[in-house]
């Protein structure tokens, strides 16, 4: 037996007798085998994506009546009761319990087989290496049991022997090999996370709806199970008394003083009850905690069904009764799993490579629209490839022979969610990025990338083959290595992504440069780990805050991407506002307003599409009620101007400027432009100065096929050259004039 951390044997000693029916424990987690269990230092996120009040509102208006009991802890499509390896019980509960049951529960399959089992080590072996296991479930998702070798640890990849994953103890594990165990784990996917704290009745409500059918969700078999985190040191658990319901079973009376463990709350009961004033009764409406007020505090009957990772003989097969009081003492909370149904990858990167220091080594993936640019548009971090796994060691590590394994490593990326809002109409480029700590010695080989396009064979026959192969890597090391795809023929989206290369900064009202780089351009650098950060070290400025963005061009601008900080929620943008221009000093009204989430997701506002070559954000409040303002990404959305429809445009024939020669007095010029349009559509007519400032708009309605002429009286301008603008939703024509008086 390996010698117990300092944590682990404080959590091993007897607890003493509370009461009569108080259950007494020499090892608080006996294990059938004489080996320890451990707690895996569980720390709940400091900044958990919160389920929000809207959504908790809707919730609530939809429910009507609740089951009594519901008891998931035993289903078809949970795995049975396990005991954790090592220290896991976050991936223990969250993808061997929780992910496992809610995409098994999906589909509709049993878990029983280890095809429909989901390892905790794959995630849990990289915690506090940059990447949570939320990220990597979503980014990579989690390869069954099957393909892993192993439902908590791999027979093949090693982990048994690790207690801990942090650099004394863990330098050199094992991690997973193949393209085909990869592409396994891209098939089961995490969509996103969200919590809710259970203090409130009407939350508990919540979670109990979840329970009973996922929130009004028809397309899973039965209802949902959730995350917990508890303070299993020091907490007390006793026996049900008899003559009350579920008596002899397991249930806490009291908590320890701090979160450590992971755990899955798998149902509830509203029957289960414990006298905890000792008076008798059975009361939830009584103040027992003597506070002065009546709350869930006070309850004394109805419970959550938590079922642990410590094996089927603790307490009741595995699970134990927390009541409802609890949640409040507390303030404990709970995790929902939203799966990714039905998804199968259309493009996969497949790569092969090798590094000998694989924690000094960052992947990305990105896309660019642009075949003549030389970095990706958008990129997107490659989770479990930053700077993760311990120990200066080569990419696979050491596996369970005991072997350090320094042959390449074969794996891949799902590619599908970086084609989103681009324009992949005409050929484009898939990026690999390979990043080197600057002052690192590793070396290594990127030895063949390429991308198996399964949206144009499901067999996955089709592969495009990067440019460039066996190319070293180093330190200080920065490589791009692409493949060109040919031009998709379906899916054109409507709306695309104008490239950050062509926007700069053109205005910020604060920036902070001294406590931290958090300068204004930043937020299209396409990084999402640099941020835009309003000053704070030796001042605080005031909302509201602004920065504004220019382009190379006008462009037919349609939406605005906003990437929240993805590290804190300082400066997170709560109130917003979004503004046009093709001249900085007239905005206009906003296009866009609104309220953004306390959130890591992207906020994407769309609105009626504009021609500007100018945009203006506006925070005008922060998420916690803070004066400062913080961006990690910015991106904009165009109207796709590569469409089929451009091959028979709207706007067909445009008639030069004409002056009218026969107005009575030369100081009252009048103008006349025409135009044809094939189809009905809505035209916007607009002249604009040399400057490029607008002056004016003429017209800007719904016209029928035909030829039309608007005539304008330019008597207030002076002599000069402008510049007229049609436009419409597919294109934009501009032609000069020359205005004589």
């Amino acid at each position: 037996m390996r010698p117990l951390k300092t944590l682990c044997i404080l959590l091993l000693i007897t607890i003493s007798l509370f009461a009569n029916n108080t259950k007494k424990f020499t090892n608080m987690n006996p294990d059938p085998d004489s080996e320890p269990r451990y707690l895996d230092y569980y720390v709940p996120d400091e900044n958990p994506p919160m389920m929000s009040d809207e959504k908790i509102q809707d919730v609530l208006a939809k429910v009507t009546a609740l089951p009594s009991k519901i008891d998931y802890s035993f289903s078809r499509y949970m795995r049975p009761v396990f005991n954790q390896a090592g220290g896991s019980c976050g991936s223990a509960s969250r993808i061997c319990y929780m992910f496992g049951y809610e995409i098994n529960n999906y589909r509709n399959v049993t878990g029983t087989s280890l095809i429909n089992q989901y390892p905790s080590h794959f995630t849990w072996l990289l915690t506090g290496q940059n990447s949570s296991k939320e990220e990597m479930a979503i980014f990579n998702g989690i390869p069954s049991a099957f393909y892993y070798n192993g439902n908590t640890f791999s027979t093949k990849y090693g982990g048994q022997n690790v207690g801990w994953p942090d650099l004394t103890e863990a330098p050199d594990y094992g991690w997973m090999n193949g393209y085909n165990r990869w592409e396994n784990a891209l098939n089961n996917r995490l969509e996103k996370n969200a919590f809710i704290n259970l203090t409130t009745p009407e939350n508990l409500t919540v979670l109990k709806s979840w329970m009973y059918d996922h929130h009004g969700d028809t397309d899973f078999q039965e209802g949902g199970v959730a995350g917990a985190g508890v303070a299993t040191s020091g907490m007390n658990i006793v026996s049900i008394p008899a003559g009350m319901v579920e008596s002899g079973k397991s249930i806490v009376k009291s908590w320890g003083p701090q979160v450590d463990h992971g755990t899955t709350w798998s149902g509830y009961d509203d029957s289960v009850a414990y006298d905890f004033n000792n008076d008798g009764k059975i009361t939830n409406d009584i103040d027992i905690t003597g506070d002065g007020k009546v709350d869930m505090a006070d309850w004394e009957q109805g419970a959550l069904i938590m079922l642990n990772s410590w094996g089927d003989s603790w307490e009741n097969n595995g699970t134990v009764y927390v009541p409802y009081r609890l949640l409040k003492i507390n303030n404990m909370a709970a995790e929902f799993y939203y799966i990714r149904k039905n998804y199968t990858p259309k493009k996969i990167m497949k790569i092969k490579m090798d590094y000998n220091k694989r924690c000094d080594l960052k992947l990305r993936i990105g896309i660019s629209t642009d075949t003549l640019a030389s970095l990706p548009m958008k990129t997107m971090d490659c989770h479990h490839f930053n700077y993760a796994g311990n120990g200066e060691v080569p990419m696979l590590g050491k596996w369970a022979d005991g072997k350090m394994h320094e042959e390449p490593m074969e794996f891949c990326f799902d590619l599908t969610d970086l084609m989103e809002n681009m324009d992949v109409s005409h050929p484009y480029d898939f990026y690999l990025k390979a990043a080197t700590k600057r002052f690192t010695t590793g070396i290594g080989t990127i030895y063949s990338v390429s991308v198996v396009d399964y949206a144009k064979s499901q067999t996955g026959d089709v592969v495009y083959t990067a440019r460039h192969s066996n190319l070293p890597i180093q330190g200080g090391d920065i490589k791009y290595i692409s493949v060109r795809m040919p031009g998709e023929t379906m899916d054109i989206p409507e709306n695309v992504l104008i490239a950050q290369s062509a926007m700069t900064v053109y205005f910020v009202d604060s920036e902070e440069t001294t406590g931290e780089d958090g300068s204004a351009v930043n937020v299209i650098d396409g990084d999402q780990s640099t941020i835009w950060h309003t000053e704070w070290s030796d001042t605080t400025p005031t909302h509201p805050h602004e920065i504004q963005l220019r382009f190379d061009q006008s462009y037919w601008i349609s939406g605005f991407e906003y990437l929240p900080r993805q590290n804190s929620e300082n400066g997170r943008i709560g109130q917003f506002e979004i503004y046009l221009s093709v001249d900085a000093s007239d905005w206009g009204e906003p296009v866009a307003t609104g309220i953004w989430p306390n959130s890591t997701e992207r906020q994407t506002v769309l609105f009626e599409p504009e021609m500007g070559n100018l945009i203006k954000l506006v925070a005008l409040s922060e998420v916690n009620g803070n004066e400062w303002t913080s961006c990690a990404e910015i991106n904009i959305l165009q109207k796709n101007p590569t469409t089929t429809s451009m091959e028979n445009p709207t706007i067909t024939t445009v008639s030069e400027f004409r002056l009218d020669q026969n107005y009575p007095n030369p100081f009252n010029p009048a103008t006349h432009i025409s135009f044809y349009i094939s189809r009905k559509a809505s035209v916007k007519l607009e002249i604009y100065n040399l400057l490029g400032r607008k002056i004016t708009t003429l017209t800007n309605k719904v016209y029928s096929p035909g030829k039309h002429t608007i005539s304008w009286n330019a008597s207030d301008l002076p002599s000069g050259i402008y510049f007229y603008q049609l436009t419409d939703h597919k294109q934009s024509i501009t032609r000069k004039m020359v205005l004589q008086k």
